[in-house]
């Protein structure tokens, strides 16, 4: 062949094995668990007319000639899997079943104090109703359609188009139960043509992308480059290069198992507390360190196309828990300090986060989130350390429990609601413990201590009269 089709060949052949090896390592991982793989088969059952077995042999695909795109196998049309038809089918039934019953139930009457509650009910039912058809009758009229010279994917309602020549490249985005396939324009007003990936496909619909960017595979392989190239500039040398990012790769999935028990500790069972809230507050720090001495080697958005090793879940969860456990156990005399002390150490942080990746410049929506992602982690680590860190001296005020209430959502949350007591004038609810919930009756005295606090940020504690002092 030529230069051009004997790269071409290779570049097929290279992402085949990769395929291969994909396939493989998912089916070992699936067959682990018996019931995830019979799931899975089910899900992307295929007919015999549209065998998978060209893709499943261990042989080369192409022998003697390079890949090229055959247009004699098109135009093909594929239908929903039968797994996701029954699926879809089902939830859509389930809908529309339940609408129904709940317009004759409300419509007849049923547990309605007024005229506007029952109408706004039985539109709602009726909404619901029309859910359920519309999801039946799409996935009963999906059909994706493939010619030589176009891709189109249509139901009972709609019908979209896209030529092959005006496809720049597709992207798949992978969600947690129906992947999506996205076609990038080159025109840049024609909009994205996105489909959900449900269908029964065959060796001729994966053919057809032949000759089409991969715009997944192509960020990702520039994203290698751009690593290599920043870390060949502090390890020159090839080897040299290869043991500093697989050494980066190390670390970050040991931080990232770190994390996972740190988080679990913090969130579920922190004793001692202390210990606790210190492994959950320091490996965020950890992260920053990392991002700011490696000049580009992390990155922290958890972005999918990096290759740079992710240390996003490092940096969110601990804060996450330390956020959680900052609202469920520390009660503080006036929140307003508090929040503004947050906002601006999160932006402090956002800057630096900002000025130490080179790749985190101009984008406005990553700013926002690590913004977002370190307000949680600056409010729970400044609230732990005004507390934690505390050795002032209380003061002591007792006042009476005026009632008690208990909110039972996902978990169930207990309420005081004390007599005005030191600078406070007005009755207020405070959220305590469950022993100290059941060990209260309305009428009862509680002994509050206030505290300054590390950061001066006066916080305090509740607890029964006859509770020591050193229980603090």
């Amino acid at each position: 062949f030529d230069g051009a089709s004997y790269e071409s060949f290779l570049r097929f052949q290279t992402l085949h094995a990769l395929r291969r090896i994909y396939q493989l390592s998912a089916r070992a991982r699936l067959r682990a668990i018996p019931s995830l793989h019979t799931c899975y088969d089910f899900l992307h059952s295929i007919g015999p007319m549209h065998s998978d077995e060209l893709l499943d042999t261990d042989e080369p695909l192409y022998q003697d000639e390079p890949p090229v795109f055959n247009p004699a196998l098109y135009p093909r049309a594929y239908k929903p899997s039968i797994g996701y038809l029954l699926l879809l089918g089902t939830v859509g039934m389930l809908c529309a079943a339940g609408g129904t019953a709940g317009m004759y139930y409300f419509g007849t009457g049923h547990e309605m104090t007024s005229m506007r509650s029952q109408v706004a009910l039985v539109v709602l039912c009726f909404l619901f109703l029309l859910l359920g058809t519309y999801l039946i009758a799409a996935v009963l009229t999906s059909r994706l359609i493939l010619g030589p010279d176009f891709f189109q994917v249509k139901d009972f309602l709609s019908s979209k188009l896209l030529r092959r020549s005006d496809i720049a490249g597709y992207r798949i985005l992978p969600t947690q139960y129906i992947s999506t396939l996205v076609f990038q324009a080159k025109a840049a007003e024609q909009k994205k043509l996105k489909i959900p990936l449900y269908f029964r496909t065959d060796a001729a619909f994966r053919q057809w992308f032949m000759g089409i960017p991969n715009l997944d595979q192509e960020e990702l392989g520039r994203s290698m480059v751009e690593l290599e190239a920043v870390v060949a500039r502090e390890s020159p040398g090839v080897d040299a290069t290869e043991e500093r990012i697989a050494a980066a790769y190390r670390t970050a999935k040991a931080l990232n198992w770190a994390t996972g028990i740190a988080t679990m500790w913090a969130w579920f069972y922190p004793r001692p507390y202390p210990l606790a809230m210190l492994a959950a507050g320091v490996l965020p720090i950890i992260v920053i360190v990392l991002l700011a001495r490696s000049h580009g080697v992390y990155q922290v958005e958890g972005r999918r196309n990096d290759a740079r090793p992710s240390l996003a879940f490092a940096f969110i969860f601990p804060g996450c828990a330390l956020a959680h456990r900052a609202i469920q156990d520390l009660h503080f005399l006036e929140w307003k300090p508090l929040v503004l002390a947050t906002l601006a150490l999160a932006a402090l942080l956002t800057i630096f986060l900002a000025q130490s990746d080179p790749h985190f410049h101009n984008r406005a929506a990553a700013a926002i989130s690590i913004f977002f992602l370190g307000s949680m982690y600056c409010y729970g680590a400044i609230a732990h350390f005004d507390v934690l860190a505390d050795r002032s001296s209380p003061t002591t005020y007792q006042t009476q429990v005026l009632a008690k209430r208990a909110d039972n959502g996902r978990t169930t949350t207990y309420y005081l609601q004390v007599a005005p007591w030191g600078s406070r004038h007005d009755s207020d609810e405070i959220e305590v413990s469950r022993a100290l919930y059941l060990a209260i009756t309305p009428g009862q005295p509680v002994s509050i201590r206030l505290y300054s606090g590390a950061l001066h940020l006066p916080w305090f504690s509740v607890s029964q009269v006859a509770a020591s002092p050193a229980g603090r």
